[in-house]
């Protein structure tokens, strides 16, 4: 399946939502769909959820896919933030970024030079501070991780309905024996990952390009962003 990553900014005077924690301990998928709605209503939040397909992870590697699905998600919410009228409001022009893991998105080193897309926007100064475990550790990260995790289970609902025969919607894509067993009665689809075991060996070809494009139409109807509105705002929520 693909991969998804969230950002997400709460105001500093929005009490905490009850519940908000990292999203791999909370079992209840109706637990996390219900906090996944109250972390997107609450007023002021800025938030987006980027997803990268299985066919990007196959060319460029887990890792750099996952911190591609960050970029995306970080330079989404900063530019929503340019019509904030609460960020508008304070002085500063710097930002901080709390990211879950060991690395910066924008992984130094020439080896890296080819990731580095989108580009950290112009009118900010932003840090970026790595903390690992950071979805247990850090508020804002744990947000984002739930808002995460929700879309992408959403994406797999959605590639459920399109590809029935994988048990997508029960284990999520993730490769558990009877997902494994199915794949090999039927072979692989889009959305599997030609580059992971057992596929890999497999010596599988490449999705068509109307797979592909069935798998852009399904994400792209997902919400994967949005600003809700703060007090004073005239403008409802915008998704």
């Amino acid at each position: 399946g693909p991969v998804v990553a969230a950002a997400c900014f709460l105001p500093e005077e929005l009490a905490p939502i009850p519940g908000v924690g990292d999203s791999k301990t909370i079992t209840s998928e109706a637990e996390r769909e219900r906090l996944y709605e109250e972390i997107v209503a609450a007023p002021g939040v800025l938030w987006a959820a980027r997803i990268v397909p299985a066919a990007r992870v196959d060319e460029i590697n887990i890792l750099m896919a996952s911190l591609e699905a960050m970029r995306l998600s970080i330079v989404d919410v900063l530019e929503q933030s340019r019509s904030s009228t609460e960020l508008l409001a304070k002085e500063s022009n710097e930002a901080l970024v709390f990211v879950d893991g060991p690395f910066s998105p924008w992984k130094a080193g020439a080896k890296y030079a080819d990731f580095q897309s989108p580009p950290l926007p112009s009118f900010t100064d932003v840090a970026i501070e790595p903390i690992k475990g950071g979805d247990g550790k850090v508020y804002c990260i744990a947000a984002a991780s739930i808002l995460a995790k929700v879309t992408r289970d959403r994406a797999m609902r959605l590639f459920h309905a399109e590809w029935p025969g994988y048990g997508l919607a029960a284990h999520k894509g993730y490769g558990t024996r009877e997902h494994v067993r199915r794949i090999g009665e039927r072979g692989a689809c889009a959305i599997h990952r030609r580059s992971f075991a057992p596929l890999k060996e497999m010596d599988l070809p490449p999705p068509s390009a109307e797979e592909l494009r069935r798998v852009e139409e399904i994400v792209g109807g997902l919400v994967t962003s949005g600003r809700t509105a703060e007090k004073g705002d005239e403008k409802s929520g915008e998704f």
